[in-house]
C-alpha cells in the first residue's frame, strides 16, 4: 500500500468516546443552547432569534489533521444529503484551517460541489473555524433568513482530506455513527434537539483559539463525495498502535 493511501486510511479514523466533545467543552462564544449531538463525538451549541429567524451556531468535532469536519442543513423535507448544504472545516496536515459552504447534493460525477455564500438558501451573516486549546474544530456562523425555522434537518459528518497541494475533502465511511449524523433540530418551540438540551457554559478565560474566515466567494467543484462505501476503521485501529494517529 502506498504512503499516500495510507495517510488516507488514517484520515479516516472513527472519533472515539474518549475523544467526543461535550456541552462543558471551551468555547469561544456564549450560547443559550447546547446538545451533544448522537454520534461522531460532535456537539451543537447555538442561539435563535425567533423574530428575523436567525441561528448562531457552534458545531464542533475532536478531528486530527488531514481531516475534515462538516454541520449543515438540509432546508426541504429531507434529513439527508440531497437538497443539502453545510459548511466544511478543512483541517489539512499542513497549512491552515479553512471553511468552506458546500451544495451536498451529489453533481454528475458523484461529488458535492462548493459554493459562495450567495448560492445558499439563507443569508451567511459570517463564518469561521477555529481550533480550540482544549481540542476540537469548531464552525462558528450566523444565518437569518432561514427557511422552515420551527424544526431545522440538521446533519454533521467527519472524513479524510487530500494530500494533494490543494487539500479537498473525500468521502466518509458508512459505519452507523456516519449513518446516525443526522437529528431534527427545533428552534421555535422550545430550544430542544434529542437527546436532549443543556445550557452553554460560559467560557472559562481566554479561548486560545484562532479564527479562519470562509472565502465565502470561492466556487467550483470538490472531487469530494460526502459518502464511501470502503470499511477502513479495523485498520485505524492498527495503525493508531504504531503511532500513526494524532
Amino acid at each position: 500500500m502506498s504512503p499516500s493511501s495510507l495517510l488516507l486510511l488514517i484520515g479516516a479514523i472513527l472519533i472515539s468516546p474518549a475523544l467526543s466533545l461535550n456541552c462543558a467543552s471551551k468555547i469561544d462564544n456564549v450560547y443559550a443552547n447546547c446538545t451533544v449531538l448522537p454520534s461522531l463525538g460532535a456537539v451543537l451549541h447555538w442561539n435563535y432569534t425567533e423574530t428575523n429567524s436567525t441561528l448562531s451556531f457552534a458545531a464542533g468535532a475532536n478531528i486530527s489533521r488531514g481531516m475534515w469536519f462538516g454541520w449543515g442543513i438540509n432546508p426541504g423535507n429531507g434529513d439527508g444529503m440531497n437538497g443539502a448544504f453545510a459548511f466544511l472545516a478543512l483541517y489539512p496536515q499542513s497549512g491552515i484551517l479553512t471553511v468552506k459552504p458546500y451544495s451536498l447534493t451529489l453533481n454528475s460525477r458523484s461529488t458535492i460541489t462548493e459554493v459562495p455564500n450567495k448560492s445558499l438558501p439563507w443569508i451567511v451573516q459570517n463564518s469561521s473555524a477555529v481550533v480550540g486549546s482544549a481540542g476540537g474544530v469548531w464552525i462558528y456562523a450566523t444565518l437569518s433568513n432561514l427557511t422552515r425555522p420551527s424544526q431545522l434537518n440538521t446533519l454533521w459528518q467527519v472524513g479524510p482530506l487530500s494530500t494533494d497541494r490543494q487539500p479537498h475533502p473525500l468521502g466518509h465511511q458508512m459505519e452507523t455513527e456516519n449513518m446516525n449524523a443526522k437529528v431534527a433540530l427545533t428552534l421555535a418551540a422550545g430550544n430542544s434537539v434529542a437527546p436532549g438540551v443543556s445550557p452553554s457554559p460560559a467560557p472559562a478565560g481566554d479561548s486560545g483559539i484562532t479564527p479562519a474566515q470562509s472565502p465565502g466567494n470561492a466556487t467550483g467543484s470538490s472531487s469530494a463525495s460526502w459518502k464511501s462505501t470502503a470499511n477502513l476503521y479495523p485498520l485505524l485501529l492498527v495503525f493508531g498502535i504504531f503511532g500513526l494517529v494524532l
